[in-house]
């Protein structure tokens, strides 16, 4: 893992706005920032979540994409009270099927 998250919070309103930078391995970096935000949520009352991933050099495959979207066990429970959008510099098949 080789990211870095700039958080921009609006706590207040629930809202947070990520800024992702570096080497994105998808899932395993995706596991863990979705992770971060259950713990993020949790502790700060926050249910919108913006993550910025134009600066980042996104690594996966389309399979892998599958398996970052439909999160297992716990986390997969925890996320679904949330919502999320990510931006992303262009479309690839990864980011067509996630």
């Amino acid at each position: 893992m080789n990211y870095g998250v700039r958080l921009r919070s609006r706590y207040d309103t629930g809202y947070l706005h990520g800024h992702v930078t570096g080497e994105f391995h998808s899932p395993k970096d995706s596991v863990a920032l979705q992770g971060a935000t259950l713990r993020i949520s949790s502790e700060h009352k926050c249910r919108l979540f913006l993550y910025d991933l134009t600066k980042t050099k996104v690594i996966t495959g389309v399979a892998q994409a599958f398996e970052t979207a439909n999160p297992q066990d716990e986390l997969a429970e925890g996320l679904r009270n949330l919502k999320s959008a990510v931006l992303y510099s262009r479309l690839t098949a990864h980011e067509l099927l996630f």
